[in-house]
């Protein structure tokens, strides 16, 4: 008897030997993974730090970057502001999975207030503002405010492509107007493109010209938000866009097994030594491409660049000690924060959800204890029963107990996307 396989199903097989080949075979069958139950994604606390404001003159939800404990209370910085287009953003993303997830109505009013924020601070060109100050007025000229098409622009990107999929039958015209806000934004990254396939000689390394802004966090946030559009309407044009980009994520990595940070997707081109974990989604960015473009001929070097940075840089870290930063061999053992914790738990999962390999699914959940409470301070960081997410770990035994947007923000992100990775009943 012949079975005729899909594209999907070709897809699958393909992954799932390349993993084999690369990881030696070690993949777990799902009869032997132990019962591991997650905790619920309780919204309460962001709701907390969130406020309704109005920006620009639309009626939006702004999102706090500061409460401090015991009572929570709002903080604001009086340089920067209280509210920006970096968590903001990412509060979008997180409520829409959760939406998807639970079908929630409140989830998406949230995301609603949210994108109205996003797109009152996208300037005329389609680059985007980050802060506004306590009186609302938007921050035009702080040094992590400025109009820019960089960081919280990449953000602002994801949560618009995460909106144009979810609303594309829900709200047509709310999808319509995310997309025209992201496809404004888009001819920023033309100019980059345009260096495709050169490189620059670093210390007998090939620096790829053209990740945007020359670093590899900034692109792997973009192209989240390149997928999800393309996910909503798939486009020749944006196809391309992703793939290019990719290519560079994937170029732009250790190879050298002798080098310290064998495996790593480096930060910066502008400083190839330094990886941070905080933004440092690439492997989750390369793995979802491969999903996404399963018929791109470099689809498979993008989901082995994934593999090889999870195998021989994030697992042996994971087991030992998830630093701050390295920077020319020399680690920076803290803070840990959600930000950073997630770079390997998403990049886990979405090889995972490449490959349908449970080892990756046990790595997700090994790096997400570290919210359980296994982590230097023996603290569990997330709360189920409130929703708060402590702000990080600043030394063996001293944990920041204030809970602001990202840390809660990333803590659920990390929750949700888990949740919706397998069905409840073969959750580990």
């Amino acid at each position: 008897m012949h079975v005729a396989l899909t594209p999907r199903c070709l897809q699958k097989l393909t992954a799932a030997l390349v993993l084999c080949c690369l990881a030696g075979c070690a993949g777990h069958s799902r009869s032997t993974l132990a019962t591991m139950a997650l905790p619920r994604a309780n919204l309460a606390h962001l709701q907390h730090l969130s406020e309704p404001v109005t920006v620009a003159d639309r009626d939006a939800l702004a999102v706090w970057i500061y409460a401090e404990a015991p009572d929570y209370h709002h903080v604001t910085d009086d340089d920067e502001g209280f509210s920006c287009v970096d968590d903001v953003a990412r509060f979008v993303v997180v409520v829409l999975l959760h939406a998807r997830r639970t079908g929630s109505k409140e989830a998406e009013e949230l995301a609603r207030g949210g994108l109205a924020f996003v797109m009152a601070m996208q300037a005329d060109d389609g680059q985007f503002y980050n802060f506004i100050f306590p009186d609302r007025s938007i921050n035009r000229t702080g040094h992590t405010s400025f109009k820019d098409h960089g960081w919280w622009a990449s953000r602002a990107l994801w949560a618009l492509g995460s909106a144009t999929r979810f609303f594309a039958r829900k709200d047509p015209e709310l999808a319509a107007r995310c997309r025209a806000a992201a496809h404004r934004l888009l001819p920023w990254y033309d100019g980059y493109l345009e260096a495709y396939g050169t490189f620059a000689d670093e210390d007998g390394g090939k620096l790829p010209r053209w990740l945007l802004k020359g670093r590899g966090d900034v692109t792997s946030e973009a192209v989240l938000g390149m997928l999800e559009l393309y996910q909503a309407k798939p486009d020749p044009k944006l196809g391309s866009t992703i793939a290019q980009l990719c290519d560079g994520l994937a170029a732009f990595q250790v190879t050298d097994p002798r080098k310290a940070m064998f495996g790593a997707h480096p930060s910066s081109t502008a400083e190839p030594e330094l990886w941070h974990h905080w933004g440092s989604r690439q492997s989750m960015a390369l793995a979802r491409a491969f999903r996404v473009l399963p018929n791109h001929e470099n689809s498979l070097s993008w989901l082995k660049s994934a593999v090889l940075e999870a195998d021989k840089f994030f697992e042996p870290m994971l087991y030992s000690h998830v630093p701050e930063n390295i920077r020319a061999g020399v680690t920076k053992p803290y803070p840990q924060i959600a930000y950073g914790l997630n770079s390997l738990i998403l990049g886990f999962l979405e090889i995972y959800r490449a490959s349908g390999e449970d080892r990756y699914l046990q790595l997700a959940h090994a790096a997400y204890s570290w919210y359980r409470g296994e982590n230097p301070a023996g603290v569990a960081m997330y709360d189920p029963s409130s929703g708060r997410c402590f702000d990080g770990i600043l030394a063996k035994d001293k944990v920041n107990r204030n809970s602001g947007a990202e840390s809660t923000i990333e803590a659920l992100l990390a929750l949700e996307e888990m949740l919706s990775a397998v069905p409840g009943d073969a959750r580990l």
